[in-house]
């Protein structure tokens, strides 16, 4: 008698240039992303760069207090205003092509041949930054693409829902009022989709996290119900917190309550946000997908206000940890990537039962690209 069995996506998902363009279009263009905390752009003038799908964005905070968006393209001949990636201060942006120059609120304020357009009739309205969709949700600036877009609370509130049953024990955290500890950037050699992947299984951690499976004995087991239950994982027999050296050195977060103290949660806000919540502090990880072997990673840490005056060092404890993870993932996947790419991965693989998360997350693309799941028999 034969079954079906299901396989993961086949190689070429995770290498394929047009599949990569085509996730850019139908997934990063088209919902919600997660571009970083708010406070990234903290007072007027204050600005970043990010690069969504195929878009590089600048987003700044105008002198009225309201956080934007704008493509990161001059309106005259489309020259890119600034360089990707970039972040810093301005009261003004300027294109270095012809000397546009826009305000923080992405109005044209100046241009070497303005006053002979306005003489013509042409109206400098119509000249400024082309605006982006964006929102502040928990803390976080989100954009989107799409001409129309969807409810972003919708989007984010629907994982949380899914996932605690309410939207009460995730508030408990407190992202709003969270302050940034530490921030670390990575360059990934490996496709956005295998990031997520690793992340929504532990059979690896025993292999490959030793400090993560001494926190948390469960994952040596391979144990991945903290995705899938209010619950979480929980810490081990002597371990107070989540920290390198397991002690706690912070007071838990304050709008916390008894049962959240020993317990470990992670949460992915699809397309491109991982959360981990400890006790007395906060883990977000930013996936940019740059191309179909290239993934641009932000991690940042965030506290309580009170944890993150004075000596950075005293923060060292719970970021060095989570560095050593995310640097012993990112290695795995770069050599997973080279893998994928093999003739012998043509097909995919096979989704142990325990990964169940993971066919989950291969479908909502499979969904999102319209294309049909393969199977085989066996």
């Amino acid at each position: 008698m034969t079954s079906r069995i299901t396989e993961t996506l086949s190689g070429h998902y995770y290498t394929d240039p047009a599949i990569f363009d085509a996730e850019m279009a139908s997934i990063f263009s088209e919902l919600w992303v997660c571009v970083g905390r708010a406070d990234r752009v903290q007072s007027p003038g204050d600005y970043f760069c990010p690069t969504v799908g195929a878009e590089s964005l600048i987003v700044t905070r105008g002198e009225d207090g309201r956080a934007r968006a704008f493509f990161n393209t001059c309106p005259h001949r489309g020259t890119q205003i600034c360089d990707a990636e970039r972040s810093g201060h301005a009261r003004t942006f300027q294109c270095p092509y012809h000397l546009w120059t826009f305000d923080t609120a992405g109005r044209l304020i100046g241009a070497p041949m303005l006053s002979k357009l306005e003489a013509a009739g042409w109206d400098r309205g119509a000249g400024g930054l082309r605006p982006v969709a964006l929102e502040e949700l928990y803390g976080s600036l989100w954009v989107n693409l799409a001409e129309t877009p969807s409810s972003l609370v919708e989007q984010v509130n629907r994982t949380i829902l899914a996932r605690f049953g309410d939207l009460e024990t995730f508030g408990r955290y407190g992202f709003e009022g969270l302050a940034l500890g530490a921030s670390r950037e990575y360059d990934v050699r490996a496709n956005w989709k295998l990031a997520v992947e690793n992340f929504l299984e532990c059979t690896h951690c025993a292999p490959l996290h030793p400090d993560l499976c001494r926190l948390v004995p469960t994952f040596r087991s391979g144990d991945a119900s903290y995705h899938g239950g209010a619950n979480g994982a929980e810490l081990g027999t002597g371990i107070d917190a989540f920290s390198m050296t397991g002690a706690a050195s912070r007071r838990p977060l304050p709008g916390l309550v008894r049962e959240d103290l020993r317990r470990f949660h992670a949460l992915v806000f699809l397309p491109n946000v991982l959360v981990v919540l400890v006790a007395d502090h906060v883990v977000l990880i930013e996936l940019f997908p740059i191309a179909s072997d290239r993934t641009r990673v932000r991690c940042e840490w965030l506290f309580d206000p009170s944890a993150v005056t004075g000596d950075p060092a005293t923060l060292d404890d719970a970021v060095v940890l989570f560095d050593t993870i995310n640097r012993q993932d990112w290695a795995i996947l770069e050599r997973t990537q080279l893998g994928v790419t093999s003739r012998g991965f043509a097909r995919g693989g096979i989704l142990a039962p325990t990964e169940i998360q993971i066919h989950t997350f291969d479908a909502f693309v499979l969904e999102r690209l319209g294309h049909e799941r393969a199977s085989r028999d066996s």
